[in-house]
């Protein structure tokens, strides 16, 4: 067998994933419900899930600067290998509780640490300018494998449930498989982890971000962006259906256009917009199409007009990712590299989370037009936030960091 470069181990890793819970997103809830949990158990489950995630990013993080990058994602598909397996079997709330838990480290754990990864061994290798295009392939293949794993997965549910699972267990083991083929940078050997250690590792990576202009106006994108697109993506179903009588068919159908025009488009697209148009500028014409989509979406009355709104938001939003994965990997400094992206992570999480806990009260107090106007509100107050601080004078012209952030 022929040695797989790099950047070959880090799109089959991330596949592997993209497809496990492509797999897994058409039956999870009716799994849970099978085994006789209540509403408010499945909610539960998915509160621990997304708070095990936002209590371990940042220390993950760390722990990947650290002990090293591809141990920890050798840990990340080893923990969510055995959670698939235990999801086979378990058929009561604690059971469940245990894998979610399983799953949440598992995903914190990825999350960063494989761009974090490949960011030092392209750059290694010279081909550090590469990452957004490396970054914008990823995107077209995750939604390419997810789609077609979202419908073995609904064809699986329907044969015999559990089985979804032992596919979620043997593709993270796939993943596990290339993390072993993987090799770490020079830079990321393992060390010692002391709390000393920890928490200066981690308060360097924070002074990174919080004394850069460029990383806080991403910081604060993301969480406006999470946060305005928390209200479409809980709530966008019931609305058509509700206010529209739109037919179920036509999620699927808005679904599988949205995977194949970022599958069609992503590794082309997002790269000339860094390349021809700039990444401040690309990321504001982003936002601003959002927060003009979301518009559209909260006032116009006609279904046609509403799927092809919520289609052309979810590729703009999408197309962001890979533009500001490859800008920070290519510029924050390698020794915290990690603990920068997975700040990124938790950032947007906290803006889904603060969504999530507020948009439910408003949905239901004022209706679902509200929460998407408020989310256009939202998306332009952090648009505007994000052009005043990337483009704020520095005031350390020493700054190596800001120094590389130039355009």
């Amino acid at each position: 067998m022929a040695t797989l470069s790099a950047s070959q181990l880090y799109l089959l890793y991330s596949a592997c994933f993209a497809a496990a819970f492509g797999t897994i997103l058409p039956l999870f809830a009716i799994y849970f419900r099978d085994a006789g949990l209540t509403l408010f158990q499945l909610a539960l489950l998915a509160f621990i899930f997304e708070g095990t995630i936002l209590l371990l990013e940042l220390p993950t993080g760390v722990l990947a600067d650290l002990k090293g990058r591809v141990n920890t994602l050798r840990l990340a598909a080893a923990l969510l290998t055995i959670a698939g397996i235990l999801l086979v079997f378990a058929r009561s709330l604690g059971w469940f509780i245990a894998a979610e838990i399983l799953v949440g480290i598992g995903e914190a754990a990825r999350s960063g640490s494989a761009e974090a990864w490949i960011s030092e061994r392209q750059q290694a290798t010279g081909e550090g300018s590469e990452l957004t295009r490396l970054f914008a392939r990823r995107t077209k293949y995750n939604f390419g494998v997810a789609f077609v794993a979202m419908l073995l997965g609904g064809l699986v549910a329907q044969l015999y449930l559990p089985a979804g699972w032992v596919l979620f267990s043997l593709l993270a083991l796939a993943g596990f498989y290339f993390s072993l083929l993987m090799r770490e940078g020079e830079s990321t050997a393992s060390r010692a982890i002391h709390p000393r250690s920890f928490w200066r590792h981690l308060k360097s990576g924070l002074r990174t971000i919080l004394g850069s202009p460029h990383l806080s106006a991403i910081l604060l994108l993301l969480l406006a962006g999470n946060a305005a697109s928390e209200g479409v993506d809980q709530f966008w179903q019931v609305y058509l259906t509700e206010s529209f009588g739109v037919a179920a068919l036509w999620f699927g159908v808005a679904t599988a256009t949205t995977a194949l025009i970022l599958f069609l488009t992503a590794d082309r697209l997002a790269p000339w917009l860094r390349v021809r148009v700039g990444f401040a500028r690309s990321i504001t014409i982003l936002a601003g199409a959002g927060a003009v989509l979301l518009l559209i979406f909260s006032l116009v009355g006609t279904p046609l007009t509403l799927l092809l709104s919520f289609i052309l938001f979810s590729v703009a939003r999408n197309l962001q990712e890979p533009l500001i994965t490859g800008f920070i990997s290519e510029h924050s400094p390698s020794q915290t590299r990690a603990t920068v992206l997975s700040t990124n992570n938790l950032v947007a999480s906290a803006g889904e989370m603060i969504a999530a806990l507020t948009l439910g009260w408003l949905a239901g107090a004022a209706g679902l037009r509200p929460v998407f106007l408020v989310g256009v509100a939202v998306l332009i107050l952090g648009g505007l936030g994000f052009g005043t601080l990337f483009h704020r004078r520095r005031q350390v012209d020493d700054d190596p960091v800001d120094k590389e952030f130039v355009e």
